[in-house]
């Protein structure tokens, strides 16, 4: 009686080096009316950032950013496709006017089993202290108006099962938990309480769930609000 064994290993995920050559002829017939692809150069993402996602800064044949290429962690292979369609969803829901603050992909795809997108290039807030607390004063106030904006082209009553699912739920668990101070468990019961009366009525609004300030850019002078949002992947 003969037994044969086989060894089964996993192959080995590809590097960002090997992504990033199988994706050259993309990347250069994408960006070809876009001032053709100059350099590939690794981005810092900052500290905050709940981004996990590998960032390149594609420039063009004069040394100018145009676009910005993200690949999925080896952990999470489908986040940038999983990004994208959020990111579609987003615009969608806000419409034309409103939409137009959401930064959407010049391509999203897969390369060996792994997912990537290129977005244009937009300036990010400056790093330099002084500029830094001009620009974010102003766009705090540009923000504050598309958000109000949006709170009203999207806001909506709960319907019966969101209710239950996003806030009786959520406040029924705070209500009985301990570790929690007394007054915030009484105020979750008190809310509970409010919802079972119909004295509140919950709502619901389109959310970013991840809105500062790293991920705001400028953008173009046509943009009505003067600049765009990214990572909507929450």
């Amino acid at each position: 009686l003969r037994t044969s064994m086989r060894t089964n290993r996993r192959a080995a995920p590809p590097t960002p080096e090997q992504l990033l050559s199988q994706l050259q002829p993309t990347l250069e017939a994408l960006l070809a009316a876009r001032g053709g692809l100059g350099a590939v150069e690794p981005m810092r993402l900052a500290p905050k950032s709940a981004d996990t996602s590998e960032k390149y800064l594609l420039r063009d044949n004069l040394g100018q950013p145009s676009a910005v290429l993200s690949l999925s962690p080896a952990n999470r292979p489908r986040a940038t496709e999983v990004a994208a369609t959020s990111t579609r969803m987003a615009q969608s829901a806000l419409g034309p006017r409103l939409g137009r603050v959401v930064l959407m992909p010049l391509r999203a795809g897969t390369v060996n089993g792994v997912g990537f997108s290129v977005a244009p290039y937009h300036r990010p807030v400056s790093t330099f202290k002084p500029k830094r607390a001009l620009e974010r004063r102003r766009l705090t106030r540009l923000a504050q108006t598309w958000l109000l904006d949006t709170l009203r082209d999207t806001m909506r009553v709960a319907q019966a099962h969101e209710v239950q699912s996003e806030f009786r739920a959520p406040l029924a668990a705070l209500a009985n938990l301990q570790a929690l101070r007394p007054d915030i468990r009484q105020r979750a019961t008190a809310e509970l309480r409010a919802l079972d009366t119909g004295h509140w009525q919950p709502r619901l609004a389109l959310a970013h769930y991840d809105l500062w300030q790293d991920n705001f850019l400028w953008a173009p002078d046509d943009n009505e609000f003067g600049f765009v949002v990214i990572d909507w992947g929450g």
